[in-house]
């Protein structure tokens, strides 16, 4: 089939024509050879070849791809730290894919085999267990680094395919289960230190382990998302209206659900204007949902929350959600807030309350619906202290950096 190369104001003129698969993989075989006649491995990338300044041999592995997208918590997260592991720690990325395991494999072992330093990995399992083929290619791979001095650091997001929530069949129950239990095995054999979004999320997976009848005492270390310093906002500075705003950001309804805070906030008689920005298929709901708030005017949308700008002096960012999820998980929306200066409003016996307490940003408030109204409605009306946020020092203490430099505290890769 003949290929042809389209200019403007010139008719098409063939450049090449695609070999058979015969004649392809003949080519393929003959560049292998060619640059390995140059000295150059067939396996050879430059990104395996990137090495920290100390020349150690350093890791990151995701069970999830690293894409570019800004609409997930699980693509955020794991595109900060892989990005942090390249740049920072020259880690040989991992990923679950035959291929890539297989070709970077060899790069993490000829680097070791050729003795080099050894020194951290850190890894991220995804929302889902992987697949029986990749949890014994990524054990036999690291357990190979570790044996040659490699210290692993690994993150577990969630244990949800355990909960009797979840909304599987029985087949794709069993098969999940199966699955998450040799990796969390594989997960227990090769790691130093065990990672979870919050100590919060930590008690629940020991709770869904316990309910499904496994044995795991897991040593939990939280390490809760970080910010993105290129998102930040000049907000020690920078001047706002007066007025107050409130925002949420995120999915709607199920373990988003925030009926006790949308009632609370229909009885607030302060003056506000309320902003939704939700997945395209939730504002139908959200409109319908919103309509008894007490706000001057309510706007719900879908589109990316990286474009909204905070315009008031006072703009709170809802992190009030009902569910036990959303009680003992992390939502990333908090460092959303934190990363464009807006106030966190969580409760005050959630993982994010916790949080917002630790760091001295945003509001943490009672559950009771009564108090709840009333706590809003002294923030609102500007009866509540400010919190005293320094923005600036927020912003430089829980970036995706400072969260990559603990695990390699933690495995003594630095001081």
């Amino acid at each position: 089939m003949a290929l042809a190369e389209y200019q403007a104001g010139y008719a098409p003129e063939p450049v090449s024509t695609v070999p058979a698969a015969g004649a392809l993989l003949e080519e393929i075989e003959a560049a292998k050879k060619a640059t390995e006649d140059e000295g150059i491995a067939w396996w050879y990338e430059q990104q395996t070849s990137a090495a920290p300044t100390d020349g150690r041999v350093n890791i990151f592995f995701t069970a999830a791809p690293v894409e570019n997208r800004t609409d997930g918590a699980r693509p955020m997260r794991i595109r900060s730290m892989a990005e942090v592991a390249t740049y920072e720690y020259g880690a040989i990325r991992l990923l679950a894919n035959d291929a890539v395991l297989h070709r970077r494999g060899i790069a993490v072992r000829e680097r070791l085999r050729q003795g080099k330093k050894p020194g951290f990995c850190y890894a991220e399992s995804s929302t889902s267990p992987m697949l029986d083929n990749h949890i014994a290619q990524v054990s036999s791979l690291l357990m190979s680094a570790k044996r040659q001095g490699v210290q692993i650091g690994w993150f577990v997001r969630d244990l949800h395919w355990l909960s009797e929530d979840a909304v599987f069949d029985s087949d794709q129950r069993a098969s999940l289960i199966a699955r998450g239990t040799k990796e969390l095995d594989a997960i227990e054999r090769l790691a130093d230190e065990i990672y979870c979004p919050s100590p919060e999320s930590a008690e629940l997976f020991d709770e869904l382990l316990r309910e499904a009848g496994l044995r795991h005492d897991v040593a939990w270390r939280p390490l809760p998302p970080g910010i993105s310093v290129a998102n930040t906002l000049d907000t020690d500075t920078g001047e706002r209206e007066a007025g107050v705003d409130v925002v949420y950001s995120g999915g709607y309804g199920g373990v988003y659900s925030m009926n006790r805070a949308l009632e609370a906030l229909a009885g607030v008689t302060a003056e506000y204007d309320a902003y939704f920005v939700v997945r395209p298929d939730d504002v139908s709901t959200v409109e319908d949902d919103t309509q008894n708030l007490a706000a001057v005017t309510t706007t719900v949308g879908a589109g990316d929350f990286s474009d909204f700008l905070p315009q008031r002096a006072t703009t709170l960012g809802l992190v009030l959600l009902d569910s036990d999820y959303g009680k003992n998980s992390f939502p990333f929306k908090i460092m959303s807030y934190l990363e464009k200066g807006i106030a966190p409003v969580a409760y005050a016996d959630s993982a994010a309350g916790h949080f917002l307490q630790q760091a001295g940003a945003g509001y943490v408030l009672p559950r009771d619906p009564d108090a709840l109204r009333e706590a809003l409605e002294t923030i609102i009306s500007g009866s509540a202290p400010a919190p005293g946020t320094t923005w600036s020092k927020l912003h430089h203490e829980h970036t995706w950096s400072s969260r990559y430099a603990q695990v390699a505290r933690d495995l003594g890769a630095i001081e």
